[in-house]
């Protein structure tokens, strides 16, 4: 039974196939405003959303694109996203949310975002999360953490 569910994400996982249709991961938990500072940033990977009229939404696409479900939007112009992100975005602590303004982050201030995708045929919203670790591969499936691929 849990291999049927964990089997799916490992195959995605060593394949590198990604999740890419926006229609099946439409909904967002916002996770907060986080302070973000120029060395190291606390999400590395920034792409310009310059002139967007929906910037979390941009952002979140760019993040789909790459695979990845953690993104931060800062000043309403500045997308973050990485495959570390969910363990990066919480390294300079996490702010007041007045300091965020209209869910597009601030000065030096990131609105983080964890995109929820629909399980394909089901209409159940699972959070999927693959972590590595020099080779163990841990595989996690919403809260619930199944243990060790590799060992």
């Amino acid at each position: 039974m849990v291999l049927s569910r964990i089997l799916p994400l490992v195959v995605a996982f060593l394949t590198g196939i990604q999740i890419t249709s926006s229609s099946d991961c439409d909904d967002l938990n916002h996770l907060g405003c986080w302070k973000d500072a120029k060395k190291p940033r606390a999400i590395q990977g920034f792409i310009s959303i310059k002139n967007s009229r929906s910037p979390v939404e941009d952002c979140k696409n760019h993040a789909l694109s790459r695979g990845f479900t953690i993104f931060g939007v800062e000043m309403g112009n500045e997308c973050y996203t990485s495959a570390d992100a969910h363990g990066t975005y919480q390294l300079y602590g996490k702010l007041d949310a007045s300091v965020c303004s209209n869910g597009q982050g601030g000065q030096w201030a990131l609105d983080v975002y964890e995109i929820v995708c629909a399980h394909a045929g089901t209409g159940m919203t699972r959070k999927y999360q693959v972590f590595s670790c020099l080779c163990t591969v841990k595989i996690a499936w919403g809260s619930n953490f199944y243990g060790n691929l590799f060992s």
